[in-house]
């Protein structure tokens, strides 16, 4: 694993990430994994149902999508928002107190974009709350 710094989110980052979640409440969207899951497979769905050449950049959708699914275990967990930056580059991370569960929500909705998985936004909540859940009690 390589060296991570974990930095809060500056007065920008954090207004930017709150519009994130604003578009999806006026979109009609609950900030529950079970909404955030139904929005995904239907926006996924009517992009996919594109020719190729025709689908627009899904890049503002999964960056709303990300910002809701990261809302709901941060909120669930009590973690918070920051950058993590490594040799890599820099991504948007909710963390708690143990480094090691960091949980990267916006690369997490990108790739199973790319992938087209459907219905796993209820299971990686579920997921990433055990995980936490299990880690707390052991340490």
């Amino acid at each position: 694993m390589s060296d991570q710094t974990f930095s809060e989110l500056n007065e920008a980052e954090s207004a930017w990430l709150a519009s994130l979640l604003d578009e999806l409440v006026a979109a009609g969207i609950d900030l529950s994994p079970e909404d955030l899951s139904q929005y995904f497979d239907n926006e996924w769905g009517a992009w996919a149902a594109l020719a190729e050449d025709a689908r627009p950049d899904p890049s503002a959708t999964i960056t709303r999508i990300g910002a809701g699914v990261g809302a709901v275990v941060a909120e669930r967990l009590g973690f918070g928002w920051g950058v993590v930056t490594d040799e890599y580059g820099s991504d948007l991370a909710i963390r708690g107190e143990i480094r090691e569960l960091t949980f990267f929500p916006i690369s997490s909705v990108a790739k199973r974009w790319m992938s087209g998985d459907l219905g796993w936004i209820v299971p990686f909540v579920n997921w990433a709350i055990t995980s936490v859940e299990d880690a707390r009690s052991t340490s």
